[in-house]
């Protein structure tokens, strides 16, 4: 049954329209201890009507499941760089999180809340609360652990925009060998309606190493 719900998101999603847009990122994570990790990841993306390299960014942090078998928290500090009118922009953006797993039966499903504080070279600064929601499912390739999953994700601005916009997630992740964990995924976006409401797609695959 859970096949069935997973292919139909992913059709709707897939019958949207707007921008079309590509991801690729790379990480690195490794355990300090039983409790801390580090965590290090690079992205690049790739805008399908600009046919270039528009944007790239490097995300450090640390993240600690000590307090509970259930919950994981985190802090990061991420900077980005972002080609618009033929100007490369600047963000630097602190943030934390708190994230909370649990089971119905063989499904896993997770809440995780996220706090950002964006600081711009071009613009205002500002703060950011992101709620993602979802399930992953039972294994449907064992060897390759290869498992499904889907995500819903809030944006909320804490200015006078308040609500911003919505993503709608479906992928997969796998394992290529025993450390070697990859994720490919596509979801879509649609911005609240008076900040324009453009939507878009975009197609995206991680890569992560654990060490």
């Amino acid at each position: 049954m859970y096949r069935k719900f997973i292919c139909a998101v992913l059709l709707l999603t897939c019958a949207c329209y707007g921008e079309f847009e590509s991801r690729i990122s790379s990480g690195v994570s490794t355990n300090l201890n039983d409790d801390w990790s580090l965590n290090f990841k690079y992205e690049t993306r790739i805008i399908e009507q600009q046919d270039c390299f528009d944007y790239n960014s490097g995300d450090i942090g640390f993240s600690y499941k000590g307090l509970h078998e259930n919950i994981k928290i985190g802090l990061n500090y991420k900077v980005s760089n972002q080609l618009k009118n033929n100007q490369w922009r600047i963000e630097q953006r602190p943030y934390g999180y708190l994230t909370y797993k649990n089971k119905i039966k063989s499904i896993d499903w997770s809440n995780r809340v996220r706090i950002e504080y964006r600081e711009f070279d071009t613009k205002e600064d500002l703060w950011r609360l992101r709620n993602k929601f979802g399930f992953k499912f039972p294994y449907l390739y064992k060897p390759l652990k290869l498992r499904p999953y889907i995500a819903d994700e809030v944006y909320y601005q804490f200015n006078d925009q308040g609500y911003s916009k919505n993503r709608i997630y479906g992928g997969c992740t796998f394992n290529l060998t025993e450390n070697f964990k990859s994720d490919i995924y596509y979801f879509w976006e649609k911005e609240r309606e008076s900040a324009g409401g453009d939507e878009l797609n975009v197609l995206g695959l991680k890569f992560t190493y654990y060490f």
